[in-house]
């Protein structure tokens, strides 16, 4: 293991090349999210307000016929990074294809940073192996497939961890930014800053003096006040966006409580499957990395680096800490840590192989990397299986072989394909609130619908909100149909052919649509 340098020399790090091959990576793993990964109510819930906004910042929800404003307003989850993406509607309108190319491009942007902290801080040929690392981090797929938030929050976090403690102008201006952004995009967005000054002020107080500590870290935080109060103010100009918000904590708490309230929910329905594997094999080397690090690191004469390590440590060990006592059985919130747990989890892998052999050191970490490279590897099996057919090609051959009708209320798989390819002349509507609601809002949601169906209208029906998902588990929040059930109403809705899907990749999506006519 070389030596630890000082982080501000300049070293053989990894360049635009290195930059251009994490991107290739990230591409394939993008394309494959794209080709194989359904259809779910959190990509709706991450941008479905931009696909239907009316401008740059303009966001709006559609599908919804005006339901307590959500028409108009938005408020269901953190508004940054909905609002940023709106604001590149003029050069890169929304489209899933686009989305998935942007996704891809942040989160090659995000590993080569960290490769450069991680080979600037040790010179050893280490950055790499941790770009790689962070690049392939299992969750990412998931979380592109739904357009989720923790992938920008990732990026913003490690611009600011890589700018931390310089003093250069650009430095000052990334951190700043980043520090202000962050409240915004993510609740581990103000959780981990809050953080990493607090372990600063503490070095810094022990080493020079408390005064000159909170002087000193004043301005960091001022931005991270500053990102707060734009947080509170969105909400607080927009009393009908912060109905939406309370409605949204209210239902998740009642989705925590149905799931078996206490501190180990998150391990029991966000660790408890077999796909969680791949994200433990990641976050436990990196979690025990990071409390080797913290025990020891409290001293007020460490490194630049050591210090920057430090705060990643304390990052990763908040981001489940954060989980758990929030009672959040939804790992992907984990992927927001992911670059820094990625650092973190090489740096094991090196220290535990530094006494033998480079070459069995390098086993060690081609071992892991493909190790996180097994799930990827299967869906693209799959993927050729089925001749490059994916998803999202299905979906939208779903709606394009609909009858013609003047209304088709639909499910929340469909949402995408009618915003990207709708028909002209039809008013689409989802057949039940697409998200968490409790059974009275929701009835109140169908009972509009219900008023609205004429003769001809369409009804696409999907089993998953019925027979599926998590949301069962808490019956007053199920995304089941409370008042518009065509299976069960054969007076008033005629059963059309379904709509069979050709794919089966994931066990979680049904294969079949049932089309029902009003009549």
């Amino acid at each position: 293991m070389s030596q630890e340098v000082d982080p501000n020399r300049a070293g053989s790090q990894p360049g635009w090349r290195a930059l251009f091959g994490l991107w290739l990576l990230c591409s394939v793993l993008g394309l494959i999210a794209y080709k194989t990964g359904s259809v779910v109510v959190d990509s709706f819930q991450s941008l479905g307000a931009v696909a239907g906004a009316a401008g740059p910042g303009k966001l709006r929800w559609p599908l919804l016929g005006g339901f307590m404003g959500y028409d108009q307003t938005w408020g269901f989850h953190w508004f940054g990074w909905p609002f940023l993406r709106s604001l590149l509607l003029p050069l890169v309108p929304w489209r899933p294809s686009t989305d998935f190319a942007l996704a891809c491009l942040i989160w090659a942007v995000a590993a080569w940073l960290m490769a450069r902290l991680a080979e600037r801080l040790r010179q050893d040929g280490s950055g790499i192996w941790t770009g790689l690392f962070a690049a392939s981090a299992p969750g990412f797929m998931a979380s592109m497939q739904s357009y989720r938030p923790e992938i920008l929050t990732a990026l913003v976090l490690v611009v600011v961890l890589v700018n931390w403690d310089g003093k250069g102008r650009s430095s000052i201006v990334w951190r700043t930014l980043g520090l202000v952004l962050l409240p915004m995009l993510h609740p581990l967005g103000s959780v981990l800053p809050g953080c990493w000054l607090a372990a600063t002020v503490l070095l810094d107080g022990r080493l020079s003096g408390w005064k000159a500590a909170f002087a000193r870290n004043l301005p960091k935080g001022l931005s991270l006040g500053i990102g707060v109060l734009l947080l509170i103010a969105w909400y607080g100009l927009q009393p009908a966006a912060w109905a939406q918000f309370q409605l949204n904590v209210r239902c998740q708490r009642l989705l925590v409580e149905g799931l078996g309230a206490g501190w180990l929910t998150f391990f029991r329905w966000g660790l408890g499957g077999l796909s969680s594997i791949f994200l433990l094999a990641l976050f436990v080397p990196a979690c025990l990395w990071a409390l080797r690090s913290v025990m020891g690191g409290f001293s007020p004469a460490l490194s630049a680096g050591r210090r920057l390590e430090l705060l990643a440590s304390i990052g990763v060990l908040v981001t489940v800490a954060f989980n758990i006592a929030a009672k959040n059985p939804n790992a992907l919130h984990l992927v927001a840590a992911m670059p820094l747990a990625a650092w973190l989890c090489q740096r094991f892998v090196q220290s535990i192989s530094g006494s033998f052999p480079i070459w069995v050191g390098r086993a060690c970490l081609s071992a892991v990397l493909l190790f996180f490279w097994m799930y990827p590897l299967r869906q693209g099996l799959a993927c050729l299986r089925h001749q490059g057919i994916g998803y999202r090609d299905e979906l939208a051959g779903v709606v394009r072989a609909l009858p013609p009708a003047g209304r088709v209320f639909i499910p929340v798989a469909l949402w995408e394909a009618v915003i990207t390819d709708p028909r002209p002349g039809t008013d689409y509507r989802f057949s039940t609130f697409p998200n968490l609601l409790t059974r009275a809002e929701r009835s109140e949601f169908e009972q509009t619908l219900v008023g609205l169906a004429q003769t001809g209208d369409l009804v696409v029906w999907d089993a998953l909100q019925d027979y599926g998902g998590i949301f069962n588990f808490v019956t007053a929040t199920a995304l089941k149909h409370q008042l518009l059930r065509p299976p069960d109403d054969p007076e008033h809705w005629e059963r059309l052919d379904d709509r069979i899907l050709d794919v089966t990749y994931s066990r979680g999506q049904p294969s079949t649509f049932e089309v029902y006519r009003r009549r």
